[in-house]
């Protein structure tokens, strides 16, 4: 996982908005299950093995 993709991209998905110093002190595990969540959403119906 790319965490510099991360803390430019979150800020701008989040809701309230983070900033990039506070996504850079959060904990590693809230890091990887905010970029699951991304990742969830961008992936294609296809790629997650639903019927198109």
């Amino acid at each position: 996982m790319q965490v510099d993709a991360l803390v430019k991209l979150t800020p701008r998905l989040s809701s309230p908005a983070l900033t990039e110093p506070e996504m850079r002190n959060l904990d590693p595990a809230d890091l990887v299950q905010i970029g699951g969540a991304i990742a969830g959403f961008l992936l294609t119906k296809r790629a997650k093995g639903e019927s198109v």
